[in-house]
């Protein structure tokens, strides 16, 4: 039998009259559901999935839970958010006054959990008595600060030791201003040194300064404030996070790097990172075909990494592991790939997806994985933006959890991460270390 999707009859919020209590942490819901032939679906318990998402119904998950209701005589099913089973976040957790909030109730009309009916709606007013008691965001590390910009409260994360902070156009900016007027504002995340030739550089172009950014990258050299007039790799146009590989450096040597973003105003510089190369000799390089794969990736010691299978797994897209289930694969850095591979088989189970597949016996080998986040990023960086590996332009998962819902996945089209969700389906690429 084919069900409507839910028609949303209206959205309670729990509210606290007493001026001194803390606001409850809960939201009332109510819907009705009906069939194909538009009779009421009544007197029966029924599986529900419900997602508070920020800034769309498919954005970022910032609260999830299960419930299984029954539905009245007239259809109609009532539940308070915040009683159910939490599957990620908490209602506590949820910053109600960053942005706008949707509510997605996913139902199983038989009471179970696969969940064939979507409802979707928008929260039109902020849940005041929630707000109030947690409407300020919170921070990630010890020193991180906030501004308002007209509309919400930012997030500043810490700066360097020494580094100076300045009001730049109403914006508090680490390093001080950007000579110029109306030119782009752009961060230094990190840079990492890889190999004795090689780092890993990551910015981000926060503002356009009112103009398109024609131009963005990372300027080096051995002496203090590179610019563009030094060393420069190039890493695209426009605004947001970026990451580039810096390659033919001197071994054992100090180099400083800032990132840059350029528009029809002039350039912008972030504030001034700096690394040393190793001074180990390697002996695998990069893109040489070894230990059953591809090098993308060679530590300090210069002889030990991870290489990628030659061949995408499957040579199909597949599930990330094909449900909502929280399996504890969390690491997203370099080194952590195999450790999540092994926590999502062993709290998925058997199956084909993406980690089962990417642990197949290969090559002669038989401890490949699913690469963390980053980890992926390396080999887009290393392997296919130099045209090696014989990668296609499409989405490729990691074995990073986004959140319970998604995994962290990398568009090898315009080297963009975001958080996928894990019943959609995206190529892998299996590493192993050697």
């Amino acid at each position: 039998m084919k069900y409507f999707s839910f028609l949303i009859v209206s959205i309670l919020l729990g509210l606290s009259f007493a001026s001194l209590a803390q606001a409850p942490q809960k939201i009332s819901y109510q819907a009705v559901i009906r069939n194909a032939s538009n009779n009421l679906i009544a007197n029966t318990k029924v599986g529900m999935l419900i997602i508070i998402a920020k800034d769309s119904a498919n954005g970022t998950v910032a609260y999830g839970e299960q419930q299984s209701p029954t539905t009245n005589a007239n259809g109609l099913v009532s539940l308070t958010i915040g009683n159910g089973t939490p599957l990620v976040g908490t209602l506590a957790g949820i910053n109600w006054g960053s942005g706008n909030y949707f509510i997605k109730a996913l139902i199983d009309p038989t009471g179970g959990n696969a969940y064939t009916i979507t409802s979707t709606g928008q929260l039109l007013s902020v849940p005041y008595a929630l707000h109030s008691a947690n409407g300020n965001p919170t921070g990630n590390t010890p020193g991180d600060m906030q501004y308002w910009n007209g509309t919400k409260w930012v997030l500043i994360p810490a700066g360097a030791n020494g580094a100076t902070l300045t009001m730049c156009n109403g914006v508090p900016t680490w390093g001080g201003c950007a000579t110029g007027t109306g030119l782009a504002t752009v961060v230094t995340t990190s840079a990492t040194a890889l190999t004795k030739a090689t780092a890993l550089c990551s910015g981000n172009v926060t503002s356009d300064g009112g103009a398109t950014v024609t131009d963005r990258g990372f300027c080096y050299a051995t002496t203090a404030n590179p610019t563009i007039a030094n060393s420069v790799v190039n890493s695209g146009t426009g605004t947001g996070t970026y990451t580039t590989t810096l390659s033919g450096l001197a071994a054992n040597t100090l180099y400083y790097v800032r990132a840059y973003a350029t528009n029809s105003n002039g350039t912008a510089y972030g504030t001034q990172v700096s690394f040393t190369t190793p001074a180990n000799t390697a002996t695998v390089v990069l893109g040489q075909s070894y230990a059953g794969g591809i090098v993308f990736y060679v530590d300090s010691t210069g002889s030990h990494g991870l290489v990628a299978a030659p061949t995408d797994q499957s040579g199909a897209i597949v599930w990330w592991n094909g449900s909502y289930l929280n399996t504890k694969a969390t690491g997203t850095a370099v080194g952590t790939g195999q450790t999540n591979t092994a926590s999502i088989i062993n709290y998925q189970g058997s199956g084909s997806y993406a980690a089962t597949l990417c642990s197949q016996s290969f090559n002669g080998y038989n401890d490949w994985f699913l690469p963390s986040k980053d980890e992926l990023q390396l080999m887009y960086n290393n392997l296919h933006a130099k045209g090696l590996g014989s990668f296609t332009g499409g989405f490729y998962y990691s074995s990073s959890e986004f959140d319970v819902y998604q995994a962290w996945t990398l568009d090898f089209m315009y080297n963009s991460s975001f958080g996928y969700y894990k019943n959609n389906q995206a190529r892998v690429r299996a590493v192993r270390k050697f």
